[in-house]
């Protein structure tokens, strides 16, 4: 009898232990102390022209990070972020993904700021067979176009300006000119751009190949004599600053045209908001409520740069080596599910671009930035 009391103790503290490990793991317990880390390496820009998208990045990685493992990991598997500089130059973006992969041994890498840093990393990664995924770049048909291995968090660029279409019209747009920087980047916005004037009227392009160092004087002199009635800018936003100072000078004051940088211009309070009246604004970056609030609580300012998406990628990638057995299962589990976050939900196209993203355009009036266009 007292062989069997003590059995049937035995087997209650055994079923009570295991009662409180699973429910730890739902309602964020322990990690398991023996499971294999999940080690992502992260190859961003902490120096050079793309230092701040870098900083913005690296927080969002770090929250995404502490609150998966603060949950129990992802099916107990702690998550360790290894973290390299690639000095926003392609050289250094191949120098930093090697470390990750050859020192570090990271089961996947993200990274790649700029087109630039990032392509680099497509056949290495194919090579490797190291899931990459850049955050913030987009599907460029010819000139950026992914891989087995490679993954991007926005859709197909063209997918997102042409959102512009209507705009432009509600803004009886009939001379649009476009400076913008040498890259497939820039070269998409334009192509784009050209389709939409096709049936409005002209469409007149000048480019610069400086980041941080051209005064673009030269290419606004080359557009006075078109009189566009409006300039779409395809720069960050110090030199977004530099251009209204020198267009300012030139007495060249055409309705403005940007993107998602211009939103810094308009939070720089060394900026007259008077020389930024009537800007459009196409917004790509359109984090959840519920992102901005963590983000804010746990840095004390908003997100910027497209942080949500690098939050995002830990938690695709996350998953994605938990749940494969092999390095070549990755890909297939990232292809084949949609992936929730705060942020909502992911899911890729056959060519590894994100199939939509949420998008806004604003018009600046009053001091104020309107939404005028939302896609979600």
């Amino acid at each position: 009898m007292k062989k069997i009391i003590y059995l049937v103790i035995l087997i209650a503290v055994a079923l009570g232990l295991v009662l409180i490990f699973n429910v730890g793991n739902k309602q964020g317990g322990t990690l398991s102390k023996s499971a294999k880390p999940i080690k992502i390496g992260a190859m961003i820009s902490l120096t050079g022209v793309a230092a701040d998208f870098g900083n913005m990045s690296k927080k969002a990685m770090d929250l995404a990070v502490e609150e998966i493992n603060k949950n129990g990991g992802i099916d107990g598997r702690p998550v360790e972020l290894y973290i390299e500089d690639d000095q926003t130059t392609p050289q250094g973006s191949v120098s930093a993904y090697q470390k990750l992969v050859g020192i570090q041994n990271a089961d996947a890498v993200i990274g790649g700021i700029f087109d630039f840093t990032a392509q680099p990393i497509f056949a290495l990664a194919q090579k490797d067979k190291k899931v990459f995924i850049s955050p913030v770049n987009f599907q460029i048909d010819g000139s950026f176009e992914m891989n087995d291995y490679s993954f991007v968090l926005y859709p197909k660029f063209n997918q997102v300006i042409s959102q512009l279409d209507s705009v432009i019209a509600d803004n009886k747009i009939n001379n649009l000119a476009m400076i913008r920087y040498k890259s497939g980047f820039g070269e998409s916005i334009e192509h784009t751009l050209a389709n939409i004037m096709k049936d409005k009227g002209s469409f007149n392009v000048e480019s610069y190949t400086a980041i941080g160092s051209s005064d673009f004087r030269t290419n606004i002199l080359k557009l006075v004599d078109k009189k566009p009635t409006a300039v779409f800018l395809d720069m960050l936003d110090f030199d977004i600053v530099k251009y209204l100072e020198v267009a300012e000078n030139l007495n060249f004051k055409p309705q403005l045209i940007a993107y998602t940088t211009m939103r810094d211009v308009f939070n720089n309070q060394k900026v007259d908001k008077s020389k930024i009246e009537g800007v459009i604004m196409i917004d790509w970056e359109v984090p959840s409520d519920e992102f901005v609030k963590r983000f804010e609580k746990k840095y004390g300012e908003k997100p910027r740069r497209g942080a949500n998406k690098s939050y995002d990628a830990i938690y695709i990638l996350a998953e994605s080596i938990a749940k494969s057995k092999t390095a070549e299962e990755i890909p297939k589990y990232i292809e084949g599910n949609t992936f929730k976050t705060v942020n909502g939900d992911t899911s890729f196209t056959s060519k590894h671009s994100a199939k939509d993203t949420p998008i806004n355009i604003y018009n600046i009036k009053g001091g104020e930035m309107v939404v005028v266009k939302e896609v979600k």
